[in-house]
């Protein structure tokens, strides 16, 4: 096996440029796990070697995905849908050049708009939902015309599906919520679009007003938090839950932890809740209470290698935290080169589900994820453009 580990000092974007030229990305043009998320792996190379050539093979397989996306029915999903192939679009310079880019942008605004006053119960979830409407929105360079419009129709249903969250007393909630509004994950629940509300009003999208909800979400949000047996404050899964969840992105600490520092910015009680949870998050790692099962990004030491390593920059945790937080991420990312069932050059990762692992080359939980959070942690890059798609715009300081 340990001809398959992996060195700290081994150039991960190689591996991915092994990894975009398999078959499976061509069978769906969505960022999830199809020819966008190869659109992604081409920009990352782009960046780092400045090959016009990357932008060239950039730009093909974002024209296969719109032709593949042709002849499907439209969905609003980032992951998806075509939010997120138009979100990969704009991380490309010669396509997005076009003038046909720029109709095809206005387009989707449009459409966006016209589903979200339709909709009595619109999704607001980040993966699927009014949130990842949001990611894709603010990667809109024109703060004009069709893209105001379609801030304008968030900012609405934001404010409204907040403030009904916000009146809901918890023994309603749990009787009477919805699955969304009972979730304290970032992924699906209601975390995930707060901190993206966050993000929008400091990107200038959205009101003071309606980001001073998402701040009083953050407050109320905090009120569903737990203690576990040693008094370390996690969060459930779910409103009423007295079982923290697993160490995770998508219900656990490392994306609530990036939620309350992203809302620090606005509010600075949040970075002391931010680091009540990363020490909590700290204590499930090395108390070996994680429940980490794979190499996954979404809940997996992947996840936990990237998020430690950001949490290690957060100047409000002090010195001997960012420590912990930048050691818990070499921990993990010795957890997943053990973890690596190909080759050096050619690493894969397989996804763990109901006690059985499958091969999977996705984003959020295969072998895509796992080497962007290898690469970036490897380079020191403090921003990179693919964590927007787990609904991470850290301030500065972070």
């Amino acid at each position: 096996m340990e001809e398959n580990i992996i060195n700290a000092g081994a150039d991960f974007a190689d591996a991915l440029a092994l990894l975009r030229d398999q078959s499976s990305f061509g069978m769906t043009p969505f960022v999830g796990n199809g020819l966008s998320l190869r659109a992604v792996i081409d920009s990352i190379q782009a960046e780092r070697t400045y090959d016009p050539n990357h932008w060239q093979r950039m730009q093909q397989s974002l024209e296969e995905a719109l032709a593949l996306q042709d002849d499907l029915p439209l969905s609003s999903s980032l992951y998806r849908g075509m939010p997120g192939i138009a979100w990969a679009i704009q991380l490309c310079p010669p396509l997005l050049e076009k003038a046909t880019s720029a109709q095809l942008l206005t387009e989707l605004d449009e459409i966006l708009v016209e589903g979200i006053v339709d909709a009595r119960n619109p999704n607001l979830d980040l993966i699927n939902g009014i949130a990842g409407i949001m990611i894709y929105a603010m990667r809109r360079n024109n703060f004009s015309g069709s893209s105001k419009v379609l801030w304008d129709s968030i900012e609405s249903i934001c404010v409204r599906s907040v403030r009904e969250w916000l009146g809901l007393v918890p023994s309603k909630l749990e009787m009477h919520g919805t699955v969304f509004q009972n979730n304290l994950g970032v992924a699906h629940g209601m975390p995930g679009l707060l901190t993206v509300m966050v993000s929008a009003f400091r990107n200038g999208r959205i009101s003071r007003e309606a980001a001073a909800l998402a701040i009083d979400g953050f407050e109320h949000l905090w009120t569903h938090s737990i203690k576990d047996e040693n008094g370390y404050r996690l969060f459930p899964g779910t409103v009423g839950s007295s079982h923290s969840t697993r160490l995770a992105w998508c219900y656990g600490a490392l994306g609530l932890v990036d939620a309350y520092i992203n809302a620090s910015s606005l509010e600075q009680a949040n970075a002391s809740r931010a680091s009540d949870l990363v020490r909590g998050a700290l204590h499930q790692l090395n108390s070996g209470r994680h429940r980490i099962m794979d190499a996954s990004l979404c809940h997996g030491w992947a996840g936990a290698h990237f998020y430690f390593d950001v949490f290690s920059r957060f100047a409000n945790f002090g010195e001997d935290l960012q420590y912990r937080c930048k050691s818990a991420s070499a921990l993990a990312g010795d957890e997943i080169n053990h973890l690596n069932v190909g080759t050096a050059s050619a690493p894969s990762y397989l996804r763990y589900s109901s006690g059985k692992t499958f091969k999977d080359s996705s984003f959020l939980s295969g072998t895509s994820g796992v080497l962007m959070a290898q690469a970036t942690v490897a380079s020191g890059a403090e921003r990179t453009s693919w964590v927007e798609l787990l609904g991470s715009f850290q301030p500065n300081g972070c």
